[in-house]
């Protein structure tokens, strides 16, 4: 039987491990969507998968570019040798899993520092003209920031760039994952399996080349990316994860939040960029009285005067005690902060 000691020590161990997934999940969809032509969709690894997909938005061909994220994460800062040393075990995990249809990389986050890593999985190549995926087993890991996330997608970009026009119109019927590289018209019975489920069935889809130009009435009902957000925290909420769905609320309002800052700015040539750039190193959330001042000086709006503002700032508070004290949510509690944070992105996108 476990003595009282150890028992106390892992339950420590345990819960600094849920904090560091819970972060690792924040920190790497906060700097993937730096991007706005990056859409996350983080789905945890209880099926052995990856733990996000990220979608390419804005090309045509093919019109479904995805990529692969695992995520993974220590509490002290690290250095490149030790960081290589320390992802060999999950290099190898990710090898076991077999090839992947698209390409995949490891972030490494240390907690004390938010800084990140990046080493290849399945990197893309072009070999011959074609693309192909070069797979490592061990790490290499990189400084990842903006130049580096940018210079990953245009990598991954050239991969889809060389292939036909009509790649990523075939799915697994079973799993939604895109197969690469499959023809619409290979026979059933030299199908692969799926790599993520190992199902044969498929689904086809079939993409139209026109652009078509939406009327203003239209487009006012286009899906903007914090509202995919939302909808994501929605899921979460209904599968029981409270903690991650208040999380990814949070980040749909800080989404939401710096588009507005950017629509109001470039209405205002006439202020100084550095000026402000310093006026917003405070961050998008609106919750932090400075940055709501300058979001009331920019754009005139007095948001705290709305209806949802108390909900909003208690769901503010709710997620910064489960980012930084480990707090547990409760359904009641997710919930409304799910609601809180529906009002003011939707109020933020009126």
């Amino acid at each position: 039987m476990a003595r009282p000691d150890e028992k106390k020590a892992s339950r420590k161990h345990d819960e600094e491990r849920a904090f560091i997934s819970e972060r690792v999940r924040d920190l790497a969809v906060m700097y993937l969507t730096r991007r706005s032509d990056l859409e996350v969709k983080c789905q945890g690894n209880g099926d052995k998968w990856v733990d996000c997909i990220v979608e390419i938005t804005g090309k045509e061909k093919p019109s479904r570019r995805m990529f692969g994220v695992e995520l993974r994460g220590t509490m002290s800062p690290v250095t490149d040798d030790h960081a290589n040393k320390v992802l060999f075990p999950s290099m190898q995990s990710m090898r076991r899993r077999g090839d992947f249809p698209f390409p995949v990389y490891l972030l490494y986050f240390t907690m004390k520092n938010n800084e990140g890593r990046f080493t290849w999985i399945a990197e893309p190549v072009i070999k011959d003209g074609k693309p192909a995926l070069q797979y490592h087993e061990k790490a290499d890991t990189k400084k990842f920031d903006r130049r580096t996330l940018d210079e990953i997608v245009d990598k991954i970009n050239r991969w889809f760039d060389a292939m036909p026009g009509d790649e990523g119109n075939v799915a697994c019927a079973r799993c939604g994952t895109i197969l690469y590289g499959e023809s619409p018209g290979c026979d059933p019975s030299d199908r692969s399996p799926c790599p993520r489920c190992g199902s044969t069935a498929r689904s086809f889809s079939v993409s139209v080349s026109d652009r078509i130009h939406l009327s203003s009435a239209v487009q006012t009902g286009v899906t903007t990316y914090s509202q995919r957000l939302l909808e994501t925290g929605r899921e979460l909420f209904e599968q029981e994860h409270y903690n991650e769905a208040v999380i990814m609320a949070y980040m749909a309002c800080e989404i939401a939040t710096e588009r507005s800052f950017a629509e109001a700015l470039a209405a205002k040539k006439s202020r100084a960029p550095e000026e402000a750039a310093n006026e917003l190193a405070g961050g998008n959330n609106l919750a932090n009285e400075r940055t709501r001042e300058l979001y009331t000086a920019l754009t005139g709006d007095v948001i705290q005067e709305q209806p949802f503002w108390q909900q909003f700032k208690k769901f503010v508070n709710l997620r910064n005690q489960i980012v930084h004290s480990r707090k547990t949510a409760s359904r009641a509690e997710a919930e409304v902060s799910l609601k809180a944070a529906s009002s003011l992105v939707r109020h933020l996108n009126k």
